[in-house]
């Protein structure tokens, strides 16, 4: 099925139950380190969109003055420092740990979700921003949703290298992208893909046709060209 992002309407999942917002737009926009999605998200923000970012969100939900936070605290004592968890020291326990890592996101993303669903709502509550986009940095944060997800996908060493030049270390953000998902799981996620392999006005020309509706979403997985793919380009009606 193929539907534009144009149309009027956008279905909010909130965990359990659906409501739909007239005149809204809300995105989901995952994607490697280095692949570009600082790119989409400023071009997003210039045209109205909320940006809101889930890291941001799992911050939160470390602090000791809530449930997740705590239950953190009580499972690895260790990375509590003054009282908080210390993120740097729990992410050298948990990243060398897959079931330590599993644990954790166990935790925490039940409640990123929940975070994430409060910042759509109160977002589309305000008649001044035209939408939203999530921006997730792995796709089990939020695996499904009835958003549109966009997919940001680049080589690997090209990926590497625009880390680098804001001043990575290569071998730090070689090991982080190995414990990301690749860009293969993440077509077959989105709905529509930014190849960001080609020149950034190719990039920019992408997110704009997104932005103003000219690009429909399709089949996940599909082969794209640089910017966006639209192997197939047309509208039918919902069933």
């Amino acid at each position: 099925m193929f539907v534009f992002l144009s149309r009027a309407q956008s279905t909010v999942l909130s965990m359990g139950h659906q409501e739909t917002k007239e005149n809204a737009n809300v995105y989901v926009l995952g994607g490697g380190i280095g692949a570009g999605k600082s790119t989409v998200l400023e071009e997003f923000e210039k045209a109205g969109f909320a940006v809101i970012q889930a890291d941001f969100i799992g911050h939160d939900v470390l602090a000791a003055a809530t449930p997740s936070g705590r239950r953190v605290m009580a499972r690895w004592p260790e990375v509590v420092v003054d009282g908080e968890v210390d993120r740097a020291a729990l992410a050298r326990i948990v990243f060398n740990d897959p079931d330590a890592l599993d644990e954790l996101e166990s935790i925490t993303h039940p409640a990123i979700q929940e975070g994430i669903l409060a910042a759509v709502e109160a977002t589309l509550d305000d008649p001044s921003i035209r939408g939203a986009i999530i921006e997730v940095p792995l796709l089990r944060v939020l695996p499904r949703s009835d958003w549109a997800h966009i997919a940001v996908v680049a080589p690997e060493d090209l990926r590497v290298s625009r880390a680098v030049e804001r001043g990575a270390d290569e071998a730090d953000i070689r090991a982080r992208i190995a414990n990301q998902e690749p860009d293969e799981a993440w077509a077959e996620w989105a709905d529509v893909i930014v190849d960001n392999a080609g020149p950034l006005s190719e990039t920019l020309e992408a997110v704009a046709r997104i932005i103003e509706g000219s690009s429909a979403l399709g089949v996940p997985g599909r082969t794209s060209s640089s910017g966006v793919a639209t192997e197939v380009d047309r509208e039918v009606d919902d069933e």
